[in-house]
């Protein structure tokens, strides 16, 4: 935009030249950087992906960004301008990240925006036809026309892009001690949390049986990073609540009184207000809710009128003017750095399970931001525009407030002044010389009163409101977490006997190396190894953080605790060949421990087996594999070639194998005759070359492809830690304060494993016709990964009885993590470098990483703040594989397996959207259709070519149809079983019919697949907002059951929750297959060969019946639920599945889970045992069969307008307010507009 190609290529050229002629680098180095920053400037980028490539100013931005990345490696790294260049370039892959494409802005509307909105009160609505409106309001939900559709996207992450303004800086009010509320300046916010939900009262909340469903979010913001307490009991609705709740019922069903509501946790009550001014005047009363109205100076379009200060930035250029000068681009950089903490706040606030809502100028460019976009469609909020003439105001002025408080509607309003009545203010000054657009920034007081009044059901009438509380008050009011909470995590990586968290000791461990600690903790002291290793953090040293000549001492300490363990012997610290271990020592060590794995230690210094004789002992410490080794299976050979990765780049394969000659790692001979001469059995494999992101490029060997790996019998399997772990454990039981961590990563972990020498000649390669035979287990190989996994999980078990104190540690592969409180963890962290250094486990001293925020296994994660997401490098990373993927048509299926697998890993930070993956998988399963004619002869004989699936077992009379396609059509007649061909007309001409060939490599994307990828492009392009870092609390004070029945063409569906001490709610429902059919989904015609699906059905209805008795309509927890259905059981929980329709019900339970925050713990129970919810499932409505324990007045009903309810996005309040920007609308509905 605004520069041709040829432009700027001959500009980077002239650049380049004059470089390389100053000597600063090599021309081609230069010549390769311009090549790929001009590949990434001129994309082509599909049109209807609502992307698009950099445009000039940013790409000189990034360019700007480049060199000084540079110039920092340059200068004060003492690296060579090659060099520099090449690490930013292709280690860090930077020119990928800042021009990676951006999203599409809509143009600004030359006439007013108008929601396209049938009539309705802005609540869900019944499908199709919005409900008549309250008084003043007009639009309604938009819940789709024709059939329903079942691949709806969870509406909280969504991003649409569009144009928008915000008001005045106003004075924060100091913090009054004593207070109960809290008035922060999100400017000097460093983290951290707070803490808020109901305390004293019930909060308004929708009724049973109401299929308008207030999406109000109810819980504790404690889940930033907070510990849960034991839950207590609230008082019942008061007749205010009960009334306005009761004015939100639109069904028809019996409702006589409201059931008890959920109990939630007695704390104080805050109500959150964000740059609240010098007078807060929203803050007289106290709620579960936030507001936030940043600063708009910034955003505001008044400045581009006369008389006012110049303008920093416009619609077209947020981040501001090119030519701004150093003030007016900070100020550029203050106002996104406020608005973007108010919104982190707010969509904190949200998912912890309160209301929040975020106050601008009707027309503040604000609203234009990404990150206010991406909120809005996270809160699907209502857009309300106040007039503030309405609330009496004199000026011409309108605010917005987008919130998730439905009854805020009640707010809206237009000015229905002629013009100019109202006092105009722009480029005005008052008497003291300061804008009178200042003043406007104030609410008037009829408005802070309707707010106050609209918010008042979200908390009791007998609220106490106190004065201001300061931030240290509130924090100190954190409870801890109680040691016997749950969850916690099951793997750290030392085996199926340990376990991650050692907050408390395991019963019966004793504390063996305290007089050890003691010893060390002085040693820490004399050679000042706290202050050393502080400094090395901050400075990411690559030296060793213990000296050399400092070792023997450190050992001296290890004998002493030896010889008080009864070993009278001295210590051998020998270091064996072509390994780094001190074995005989670590043997010693293990045995001192009674550890589990006694053989170990013998197996490493005789040199480790590969398995390919079945010889590999066993530790004891991990799951075995079934013993179905046989001899005859070995089957090795000698493989020409290497993989594609390592013939791209010839010079950098020569370097890498190079680097393992140089280190000893492998035996280099010129023939394989040679090696065949020294080993009896040889296998070659091959090698490619991995690079990954800003990781060093890996030599890999494949010993897949000699056979090596197939032939190998592994007795037992390990499981390792993930994200589930880490986020189970956190926070941790037990602790109070500030939690901080420390990462440990083992260099080159697999390879200081050796090989016993015989079998070293299974583990070749070949480059540039030399042959080398690796010594040390490679990485690749299947025996590698296990005999290291027990070398790691020797060092946690080791660990944990070193560190003893509260603490968690878990090891992912070669990758220590270690939590504990910020007091103690320098010491752990000494503690466990003392224990690498001293026995040879070699540490990547560079990435060692020490702090409450830090970056592990692909995630970033704040312990102090409790929160993690993902880094910039790892959405670089899945914009480019879905661009990949999305680019080609067809794509292939390596682009679409490896898109699948990285989004599996992404998706451990939202299950709920796991249901989705598998339009992918189908797509994956559906190679491309392939157009083959045969003869008459050939079309007569084909049916018994054919399997009853109607793959063919063999090729048909001449033809080269491969064995094993599928037949998909014939003469445009759909095939799906034998029995189809017949009709199929045969003229005696030749039949063409369409067969799809698994061998393929191509396949094409879907159109809901394609949806669901430009979701996840949306995703990648919209700023990062961490997550809650602790799970959902388990909380096993309810009784949750539900079953199915299906018969011929009808469903019953059937449950009941039961809470202590309250009433039973329950729900009773029936359909039929056509019901079902309606909505698009492929039901069978017998019920109950859907039985799954049902079952599932009923699951969600179980969870709709709990979120009509929780205050608000969510709650953030984890609740048991029964089923009689195993498959329901495991779909339940997993929430994962490839086959339909059973994903679609999936996506509705997915759906419903993320909307309300609750998630359900399905277990087994026996069908004789569930003859409540068996029952419910088949009453037919006969009063005089109803047990008594089932109430009428407490009966939910789930229509299926309910059970299958639509997605909601942004509305705007009133339809026809004048907008100069576009609500953001979520992909789906983009793509479907």
């Amino acid at each position: 935009e605004g520069m041709a190609k040829s432009v700027m290529a001959e500009l980077l050229h002239l650049q380049a030249v004059a470089i390389a002629l100053a000597d600063g680098a090599h021309l081609y180095t230069l010549r390769e950087m311009n090549r790929k920053f001009l590949v990434k400037c001129f994309d082509h980028l599909p049109r209807d992906g609502g992307l698009r490539v950099p445009n000039r100013l940013e790409a000189e931005n990034a360019e700007k960004q480049l060199w000084q990345q540079i110039a920092v490696l340059f200068n004060e790294e003492n690296w060579t301008m090659d060099q520099a260049i090449r690490e930013v370039v292709v280690a860090r892959n930077e020119i990928h990240v800042l021009l990676m494409p951006r999203a599409v802005a809509p143009k600004i509307p030359w006439q007013p925006w108008t929601p396209h909105r049938i009539k309705g009160d802005g609540k869900q609505g019944t499908h199709g036809k919005g409900g008549k409106g309250d008084k003043g309001t007009k639009g309604g939900s938009k819940d789709g026309k024709g059939s329903q559709r079942h691949t709806l996207m969870i509406n909280g992450l969504r991003v649409g892009s569009a144009l928008t303004m915000f008001s005045e800086v106003p004075p924060d009010l100091a913090n009054s001690a004593g207070s109960m509320n809290l008035n922060v300046s999100v400017g000097d916010f460093q983290g951290g949390a707070l803490w808020l939900e109901s305390a004293t009262g019930t909060l308004w909340r929708q009724p049973p049986g109401s299929q308008h469903w207030i999406k109000g979010e109810e819980g504790t913001l404690a889940k930033l990073g907070f510990p849960e307490v034991s839950p207590a009991q609230l008082p019942h609705v008061s007749q205010t609540q009960e009334s306005v709740a009761t004015s939100a019922v639109t069904s028809t069903a019996p409702i006589s009184a409201l059931p008890p509501v959920v109990a939630t946790q007695q704390r104080p009550l805050f109500f959150l207000d964000l740059f609240a001014g010098a007078g807060a005047p929203l803050c007289q009363e106290a709620a579960p809710f936030a507001n936030a109205s940043p600063p708009c100076c910034g955003y505001s379009i008044v400045k581009q009128f006369d008389g006012g200060p110049p303008p920093c930035r416009s619609w077209e250029c947020l981040g501001g003017f090119p030519s701004n000068n150093a003030e007016a681009q900070e100020r550029v950089q203050s106002s996104h750095l406020l608005l973007s903490r108010a919104v982190m706040l707010l969509h904190a606030v949200f998912q912890s399970g309160n209301h929040v809502s975020l106050e601008q100028p009707r027309n503040s460019m604000a609203w234009a931001e990404p990150v206010t976009q991406a909120f809005l469609l996270e809160i699907a909020a209502d857009v309300i525009q106040v007039a503030a003439c309405s609330y009496g105001s004199s000026y011409a002025k309108y605010w917005a407030f987008a919130t998730s408080w439905r009854p805020l509607q009640q707010l809206q309003s237009t000015c229905q002044h002629a013009a100019g009545h109202h006092d105009v203010f722009h480029g005005k000054r008052d008497a003291t010389g300061q804008f009178v657009s200042r003043h406007t920034a104030v609410f008037p007081p009829m408005l802070c009163n309707a707010f106050m009044q609209a918010i008042s059901p979200l908390f009791p009438a007998s609220t106490q409101v106190t004065s201001f509380t300061s931030l240290d008050q509130a924090l100190s009011a954190m409870p801890v977490r109680p040691l016997n909470d749950f969850p916690t995590g099951q793997q750290d990586g030392g085996g199926i006997y340990s376990q991650p968290d050692w907050t408390s000791p395991p019963a019966g461990q004793k504390d063996t190396f305290r007089q050890l600690r003691q010893d060390m903790w002085g040693f820490f002291k004399e050679h000042k190894l706290f202050d050393r290793l502080r400094k090395h953090v901050s400075e990411s040293s690559q030296e060793p953080l213990i000296q050399q000549h400092e070792l023997p001492a450190l050992r001296a300490i290890w004998e002493a605790w030896f010889k008080a363990q009864g070993f009278a012997d001295s210590i051998s610290w020998e270091v064996a060949p072509d390994q780094p271990y001190c074995l005989q020592a670590l043997e010693l060590l293990s045995k001192a421990l009674d550890d589990r794995d006694v053989e170990l230690w013998k197996d490493l210094q005789a040199g480790v087996p590969t398995g390919v004789d079945g010889d590999i002992s066993m530790s004891n410490c991990f799951l075995p594999s079934p013993a179905n080794f046989n001899p005859d299976d070995f089957d090795v050979q000698v493989c020409s070639g290497n993989w594609p990765g390592a013939n791209e780049e010839p010079e950098l394969l020569a370097e890498l194998v190079q680097k393992e000659v140089d280190k000893g790692y492998v035996h280099v001979f010129d023939s394989l005759e040679e090696a065949q001469a020294k080993w009896s059995r040889v296998a070659v494999g091959k090698v490619n070359v991995v690079k990954s992101g800003s990781r060093d490029p890996r030599l890999i060997v494949d010993p897949s492809v000699s056979g090596v790996n197939p032939s190998c019998h592994l007795p037992e399997r390990f499981l390792l830690p993930g994200l589930g772990d880490i986020r189970a454990v956190y926070p941790l039981r037990g602790v109070s304060g500030c939690i901080a961590a420390c990462t440990l990563d083992i260099q080159a972990a697999h390879k200081t494993v050796r090989i016993r020498a015989s079998e070293q000649g299974l583990l070749g390669f070949s480059v540039n016709g030399k042959y080398y035979f690796y010594k040390v287990a490679p990485f690749g190989g299947s025996f590698s990964a296990l005999w290291w996994q027990r070398v790691a999980g020797f060092y946690v078990r080791t660990g944990h009885r070193l560190i003893f104190i509260s603490h968690v540690l878990l090891m992912y592969v070669d990758d220590a993590l270690l939590l504990q409180h910020s007091s103690a963890i320098e010491f752990s962290a000494l503690l466990m470098v003392a224990l690498s250094q001293s026995f040879g486990y070699p540490i990547s001293w560079r990435k060692l990483q020490l702090g409450p925020k830090l970056e592990y296994i692909g995630w970033r994660i704040n312990f102090r703040a409790g929160t993690f997401c993902l880094p910039d490098s790892k959405v670089a990373k899945l914009l480019q594989s879905l661009m990949q993927v999305l680019r080609s048509d067809p794509c292939t299926k390596r682009d679409l397996q490896a898109l699948i697998g990285l989004l599996h890993w992404v998706l451990q930070m939202s299950p709920e959207l796991l249901p989705w993956l598998c339009c992918l998988y189908h797509d994956m399963s559906r190679p491309l259709g392939t157009n083959f004619s045969l003869h008459a002869g050939a079309w007569q004989q084909l049916a018994d070519t054919l399997t009853d699936d109607l793959h063919f077992r063999k090729s048909p009379p001449g033809s080269t149809i491969p064995p094993g396609s599928k037949l998909l059509s014939a003469r445009h007649v759909e095939i799906k079983c034998k029995a189809d061909l017949r009709l199929v007309r045969a003229t005696g001409k030749r039949v063409w019919i369409r067969v799809a060939d698994a061998s393929s490599s191509k396949r094409r994307i879907s159109t809901v697949s394609r949806q669901f990828i430009m979701f996840w492009v949306h995703f990648c392009m919209r700023p990062q907002m961490p997550r809650c870092l602790s799970l959902p609390p388990l909380d096993f004070q309810y009784s949750l059951a539900a079953d199915a029945c299906a018969k011929g063409n009808d469903i019953g569906i059937g449950g009941w929750v039961e809470l202590p001490n309250q009433p039973i709610v329950w729900f009773s429902e029936w359909f039929t297959v056509q019901d079902f059919r309606s909505l698009g989904l492929p039901m069978k015609d017998d019920a109950n060969l859907d039985i799954t699906a049902y079952e599932t059905l009923a699951q969600l209805a179980l969870l709709i019946a709990f979120i009509s008795i929780t205050p608000t309509g969510r709650l953030r927890v984890c609740i048991p639920s029964w089923s009689d259905n195993s498959g329901t059981e495991s779909l339940t929980n997993k929430l994962f599945t490839v086959h339909a329709p059973l994903c679609f019900f999936a996506q509705k339970l997915a759906t419903r889970s993320w909307q309300s925050g609750i998630s359900l713990d399905c277990t087994h129970i026996a069908g004789c045992h569930n003859d409540s919810a068996d029952f419910l499932s088949r009453w037919k409505g006969d009063l005089q069969e109803l047990p008594s324990r089932f109430h009428l007045d407490h009966r939910v009903r789930c229509p299926l307008t309910v059970l299958w309810e639509g997605e909601r996005d942004v509305r705007v309040f009133p339809p026809d307010a004048k907008l100069l920007w576009q609500p953001p609308v979520s992909s789906l509905n983009a793509q479907s507009a």
